[in-house]
């Protein structure tokens, strides 16, 4: 109810001027007002037929002891439960089988690394210090600046979804880290949102699979016989230099006509630190990320 009141407010306030909302600024907690008594009217009387229509019982799709035979799953150490990477499939896995595939992964020592401390502190100081050198400077605004400041940031936590496809019994994992809350989370969101619209305008990139059927229904196949191939790149946000990928994104964005952001020096050396600075925790010990994108 208080949503759907705030919208017709925000709405109102608005008037016919289309409501584009600002991705980059942190979600308002402020309780929009309205002196139009035709809202006021229409929030009145859906709130009265809310309070007076009966509450109905719900009841489960699932009897009582399938409900403790899940609870005991969901507890159970021995057992991990992870979607599958393709198909929408949910996988029940081993948690020794799946330990042991995260720490080979992490065995790699060209792309992980243990760390000895929590670094979290003197990164936060590292991004603090860029910030408030970029509003000094005129780079980016004070609501750029409080949308990238994470004051409680939470550790990156590294899981891996199977891939089933390949190994129904024994599924490799495709790593995730669960960055929500971290420190570069904002960041990362702030340099998609300057450099997206300069990548979506080469002529090899793709939006979605639609584009993609979009333009195969426009090809024309030669009349002699061809042959289709695919390629698949093992590990490919991985394999990727850090470097390496920073010159390809500052170079795109260097000769796009689109790009409209902040100088691209500012732009490289928040790179620097979102790729750098990749940290992550499993179980008790914490990594850094030394390659890949």
């Amino acid at each position: 109810m208080y949503k759907i009141n705030r919208t017709l407010a925000i709405q109102n306030n608005v008037g016919e001027t289309p409501f584009l909302p600002n991705t980059l600024r942190l979600r308002s907690v402020h309780d929009v007002k309205t002196n139009n008594s035709t809202i006021h009217t229409f929030t009145q009387q859906l709130h009265h037929i809310v309070d007076s229509t009966p509450r109905q019982r719900t009841f489960s799709n699932m009897s009582k002891k399938e409900w403790e035979a899940l609870q005991d799953l969901a507890r159970d150490p021995s057992i991990v439960v992870r979607p599958a990477d393709k198909g929408g499939g949910i996988a029940v896995l081993d948690y020794q089988q799946y330990r042991s595939d995260i720490l080979l992964q992490l065995g790699d020592l060209s792309t992980y690394r243990v760390l000895s401390h929590d670094p979290t502190l003197q990164t936060k100081a590292r991004i603090d210090t860029l910030l408030i050198m970029g509003l000094q400077a005129g780079f980016i605004d004070h609501t750029i600046v409080k949308f990238c400041t994470v004051d409680y940031p939470v550790m990156p936590v590294l899981y891996t979804i199977p891939k089933l496809h390949k190994d129904p019994c024994s599924p490799p994992g495709r790593p995730i880290v669960s960055a929500m809350g971290s420190l570069l989370e904002p960041l990362g969101k702030y340099v998609v949102h300057v450099c997206k619209s300069s990548v979506m305008a080469l002529p090899t990139c793709l939006r979605d699979t639609p584009q993609l059927l979009s333009k195969l229904h426009h090809f024309q196949l030669p009349s002699n016989p061809i042959i289709l191939v695919t390629l698949d790149v093992r590990s490919l946000y991985t394999v990727i230099p850090h470097e390496g990928g920073i010159n390809a994104l500052i170079q795109t964005i260097s000769e796009s006509t689109c790009y409209n952001g902040p100088p691209i020096e500012f732009i490289r050396e928040l790179l620097s630190i979102t790729l750098h600075c990749n940290f992550f925790r499993f179980e008790k010990k914490i990594y850094l990320q030394l390659a890949g994108t």
